[in-house]
């Protein structure tokens, strides 16, 4: 069983997926605590002039809370601005309109109240979209131990998955003791995103995108081949 593991992204970036097409089941490490400054509420688009942030304005109370007990603004004026935002920069793309119909629906019914929600209601749409179809289980619906912390807390989430290939992102490299994984009979692999240029609304190309950059620009099978194209595996 190979296995990924991951926090839900809003809007989440194009490496999100690759990561995802790896594996057999993925993880949605949905009950760590919410980060400040990750892409847990934020990611980034394309504009004439480079790329901006698009970020759902979290209250700072939050902060290291559970991510799955985040909610989103009672102040509901940023699902217009954000709707606008993809409006105006992805509107003219080739394949915008292929697409467009889930997220104005998204953006105009605003019926979802908590973080969480929405990113996962976003990453299945889009995973389905990609064709990528991975069993996907939220880390809070598992038996885990959270006393447990980093390499521990991952061995537990694995082996409680029948695990026998572990894809860790390469900032694994910083914290993992990768003898414990070995020793816990699991492979051990590191996923590398190198972002393959593609044609994007404004000249020029700018990496690390929101995966909505890449299907508003390429269509879903052209976006397929091309998240191929940009995953490496190293191992450790």
């Amino acid at each position: 069983m190979k296995v990924a593991i991951h926090q839900p992204n809003y809007l989440p970036w194009i490496g999100y997926f690759c990561k995802m097409n790896l594996c057999d089941v993925f993880i949605v490490l949905d009950n760590v605590e919410y980060p400040k400054n990750g892409i847990v509420n934020r990611n980034k688009i394309r504009v004439k002039n480079g790329w901006n942030w698009i970020t759902v304005p979290i209250e700072r109370k939050y902060y290291g809370t559970p991510i799955n007990g985040v909610r989103l603004p009672e102040d509901d004026s940023w699902w217009k601005k954000h709707w606008n935002a993809i409006l105006a920069n992805y509107s003219k793309s080739e394949f915008f309109y292929e697409n467009s119909s889930f997220f104005e629906n998204l953006y105009m019914e605003k019926k979802y109240k908590m973080l969480q929600e929405l990113n996962e209601f976003m990453i299945n749409f889009i995973a389905n979209k990609l064709d990528i179809h991975p069993k996907i289980i939220r880390a809070s619906e598992m038996d885990l131990d959270f006393n447990l912390k980093k390499t521990d807390l991952i061995i537990d989430i694995l082996s409680k998955c029948d695990c026998k290939t572990y894809f860790s992102g390469m900032g694994g490299k910083g914290y993992l003791v990768e003898k414990s994984i070995f020793d816990a009979g699991i492979d051990l692999k590191y996923f590398v995103f190198e972002s393959k240029q593609y044609s994007q609304r404004w000249p020029g190309f700018e990496p690390y995108m929101s995966v909505i950059d890449l299907l508003f620009n390429l269509g879903s099978e052209k976006s397929i081949d091309t998240l191929n194209e940009s995953t490496h595996i190293k191992d450790n």
